[in-house]
């Protein structure tokens, strides 16, 4: 047994002797450099391509079986100009010789410097790496030959002492879409790669002219692979990128990635956990996990950005700072979400967010990113509009209206495009809204957008001891969308609410109110010229604020009797019980005939317009004391009771003129004594007599 195992010794040391002494002979007899115009000679049969060795080759032999490659550059080809396809300053590699002979490749670490590659695709589309392997001439299909199955394929066997890539460029030339940009400056860092052990990994380049932008990108990771290079995991994988040029903000956009990556082939698994990503002064941090990730991806994740400035963001993106009533509007704001999502789809099961003082819960998916269906269901617990509104200064106003005009140019067909592509559907709850001065709650909107149109309804809510009720029509086929409205309001204190909209209270009283309304377009000025439909309302225990009817006939009788006018000093409204009307809008010209009111001392009818388009008023009313009107003063006017008192109302919807013109009433009332006296002297037919006989006179 012991002589047996010294010959064997003796073989394997006569073997590895006779190979150094080989390698000794090879090195000493032959000159790899002699080989040069060879060499080339084989590329250019191969490829096309004309390799040009500039520099000496450096070869050994043992313990290491290496090549070393001075400056060498390989041509580009025919028709893509005289810069070379691909040329390196100097490239290192090294084999160890004896675990060869075991069928295992232990390498030195690759070093490649000073790599240059320029890419091209020409307008015809072909690129210059295509055609770098010639087919073979023969045409005849080379039999299959049975492959064996390796126990342990891709890493197994190979261990590499590393890679180092310095100093390279890389340049991207498209003549088909007339684009160039580069990777400059790329710097490549491979640790000690073995099987199943963890090897870092450093890389850095420039990015230069990729749609006039430019920026630095670094990334660095320990890896883990299996021996099939089937499980992928990184870890304290660390990406960071500066990227400033055209379309982005002026200060660029800096963003930082780090995170764990897990990703396992046979099982079709990935995982990212730890998420950790922070960029224009948000930081969002979670998990994202994915299921059958090559057939059919299935990916579930829980996201959270941290508070932040929406303010600052924009800012950070290059826009105004908006001009809000409230400086510390858009000052806070997060975002929590948990999500499913495929190849096809995306749903937010769970949505928490903030903004400001404003709580946001609800759920959102989209279906079909193509042609995306949206599903939402959101609730706000309260929201105040106002803060977010620009501050109300004639400037400003000014500058709004401008800039409003400005946008219903640019955009008059833009609603019908973007509602033919809609599809939409959802609800909408807020707790508590405040919007042009006007507290609302509990809203509850339902929402539905397809095929072009678009349905709100139902809409409620409760807003001033009342409640709102109604539906939302946009239709839009064409250029102008068609809007209609059918709402009502019931019991709604309008005192209060004019006050806190107007800032005045100019009507008071439970109001009941119904509107069918139809317009064409979205803004509001094409709103008002083509508003019509009907409109009707009661209003109940209520005044008219700003106007004391019986005042203003005792200033007037004070006039016509040339006494003094009584005292200013009276509560300025007129008192009804019942107020009611109905009207037909046309074109923004609100017309009413049949306007009602009644009061304890007197009963009123009206009728006139109200122009929206224009703002004005033309409105006469006429008034019936039932009773003697009795004067602050005192004095009490008999004279005027059952007389028809008519007021006039014109002018300015926000500032309007009323008249009463007593003397036309008086001269009317005594005209009308007159006339009753003559027909009972003369006989009724008196005028019917006079009339004919003027007529006959100047036949």
């Amino acid at each position: 047994m012991k002589k047996a195992f010294k010959i064997f010794l003796t073989i394997v040391v006569v073997c590895v002797v006779a190979v150094i002494a080989a390698g000794v002979l090879i090195l000493l007899l032959v000159d790899p450099n002699d080989y040069k115009d060879e060499i080339a000679s084989v590329v250019k049969d191969k490829t096309g391509r004309d390799l040009v060795i500039e520099g000496k080759i450096g070869l050994s032999v043992f313990p290491w079986l290496g090549l070393e490659l001075g400056p060498t550059q390989l041509s580009n080809a025919r028709g893509f100009g005289k810069e070379p396809f691909a040329k390196i300053s100097n490239a290192t590699i090294r084999v160890k010789l004896l675990p060869l002979l075991k069928q295992r490749v232990e390498m030195d670490k690759l070093i490649i410097e000073g790599l240059e590659l320029n890419l091209v695709r020409n307008k015809a589309g072909r690129t210059n790496w295509q055609g770098l392997a010639k087919p073979s001439s023969v045409s005849a299909k080379p039999p299959k030959a049975k492959v064996k199955k390796s126990a342990a394929p891709g890493l197994a066997g190979l261990a590499l002492g590393g890679v180092r890539v310095s100093d390279a460029r890389i340049q991207w030339i498209d003549q088909k879409k007339n684009e160039r940009y580069s990777v400059e400056n790329l710097n490549l860092t491979i640790g000690s790669i073995r099987s199943e052990r963890p090897f870092d990994l450093k890389l850095g380049f420039d990015l230069k002219g990729m749609k006039d932008m430019e920026g630095q990108v670094s990334f660095a990771s320990a890896i883990s692979l299996d021996s099939a290079v089937q499980r992928i995991r990184l870890d304290k994988t660390d990406l960071k990128v500066q990227i400033k040029g055209k379309g982005l903000p002026p200060k660029g956009i800096e963003a930082r990635l780090r995170s764990t990556v897990f990703l396992d082939l046979v099982k079709q698994t990935l995982d990212l956990s730890t998420i950790n990503l922070r960029a224009l002064g948000m930081e969002l941090e979670g998990r994202i996990n994915g299921r059958s990730i090559l057939n059919a991806p299935k990916i579930t994740g829980l996201l959270k950005v941290g508070q932040f400035s929406p303010r600052e963001l924009l800012e950070a993106l290059g826009q105004e700072d908006p001009s809000t009533s409230d400086s510390s509007a858009l000052t806070k704001a997060s975002l929590e979400l948990s999500l499913k999502a495929t190849s096809n789809s995306i749903k937010v099961e769970k949505l928490e967010g903030r903004l400001d003082s404003t709580a946001i819960n609800g759920a959102l998916g989209i279906t079909g990113f193509s042609q995306p269906a949206i599903r939402f269901k959101l609730v706000l617990d309260t929201i105040d509009l106002d803060r977010y509104l620009p501050p109300s200064n004639k400037k400003q106003e000014r500058k709004s209206t401008t800039k409003a005009v400005a946008i219903k140019k640019d955009t008059a067909g833009l609603p019908a495009l973007a509602l033919g592509a809609l599809n939409l559907k959802g609800s909408l709850r807020i707790g508590k809204m405040k919007a042009q001065n006007l507290t609302v709650r509990d809203i509850r909107v339902r929402v539905n957008a397809r095929n072009g149109n678009l349905e709100i309804k139902p809409v409620t809510a409760k807003l001033y001891n009342g409640s709102f009720g109604g539906k939302i029509r946009l239709l839009a086929p064409g250029s102008k969308p068609r809007l209609s409205m059918d709402q009502k309001l019931s019991d709604v204190q309008v005192g209060p609410l004019l006050k806190d909209l107007l800032g005045a209270e100019r009507v008071s009283g439970g109001t009941n109110l119904r509107a069918n309304i139809t317009a064409m377009g979205l803004t509001g000025e094409s709103i008002r010229k083509t508003m019509s439909g009907d409109v009707s309302f009661v209003l109940t225990d209520g005044a008219f604020h700003g106007i004391n009817i019986t005042h203003e006939v005792c200033k007037a009788w004070a006039v016509f009797k040339r006494k003094p006018a009584p005292s200013d000093d009276v509560e300025n409204k007129t008192i009804f019980t019942k107020f009611t009307g109905t009207a037909r809008i046309t074109k923004g010209l609100i017309r009413n005939e049949d306007l009602h009111l009644i009061s304890s001392v007197m009963q009123s009818t009206g009728s006139g317009t109200v122009n929206l388009v224009n703002e004005r008023i033309n409105y006469l009313i006429k008034t019936v004391f039932e009773k003697p009107i009795q004067c602050p003063n005192g004095e009490t006017i008999k004279k005027l009771r059952k007389v028809i008192l008519p007021i006039r109302i014109k002018g300015k919807l926000s500032k309007p003129k009323y008249r009463l013109d007593l003397n036309a009433v008086l001269t009317e009332k005594l005209k009308s004594k007159v006339e009753k006296k003559i027909k009972k002297k003369l006989g009724k037919d008196i005028f019917e007599k006079i009339q004919k006989g003027l007529e006959g006179l100047f036949r």
